[in-house]
C-alpha cells in the first residue's frame, strides 16, 4: 500500500512540473477567441479588397495544415463501376477511383431513373 501512495505522489510531481506560466508576450492567456470572431478579424473594415486578401491568406493556411504545400499533382483517377443494384425508382453504383496512385476510394453512387421535367421532384 505504501508503494502505491508514494508512486502516487511521484506522478502527481511530474504531472505538475510540466506547468509553468506563459511567455510574457503571449497573448493566448489574456484574449479570448471564438468562432464567431477569429483572431485578426473586424468585419466592420471588409471591402472586397480585403476580404480577396483574407481569403488568400486563410486558403493558404488550410492547405499548408493539411500538408498540401506544395500541392500534389493531379492522377489520372481510373474510375471503375464495378456492380449495381436495381431498387425500383433509382439504381445504386458501387465505384471505386484512386485519389492518389495506389490509395482507393470506394462509395456508392445513387441515380434516379427517371429524370426530367415530368419525372417528379430529383434530389
Amino acid at each position: 500500500m505504501r508503494r502505491i501512495a508514494i508512486l502516487g505522489a511521484g506522478v502527481v510531481a511530474v504531472a505538475t512540473m510540466g506547468q509553468a506560466s506563459p511567455p510574457a508576450g503571449d497573448l493566448r492567456s489574456t484574449q479570448v477567441f471564438s468562432k464567431d470572431a477569429p483572431a485578426g478579424f473586424s468585419p466592420a473594415d471588409l471591402t472586397r479588397p480585403s476580404w480577396q486578401e483574407r481569403a488568400d491568406a486563410l486558403r493558404a493556411q488550410v492547405l499548408t495544415a493539411q500538408g498540401l504545400v506544395p500541392m500534389l499533382p493531379r492522377t489520372v483517377l481510373h474510375a471503375q463501376v464495378y456492380g449495381k443494384v436495381d431498387r425500383g425508382d433509382f439504381t445504386m453504383e458501387k465505384v471505386v477511383f484512386q485519389s492518389l496512385p495506389g490509395h482507393y476510394v470506394t462509395g456508392n453512387l445513387y441515380r434516379p431513373k427517371s429524370v426530367g421535367a415530368g419525372a417528379g421532384k430529383n434530389p
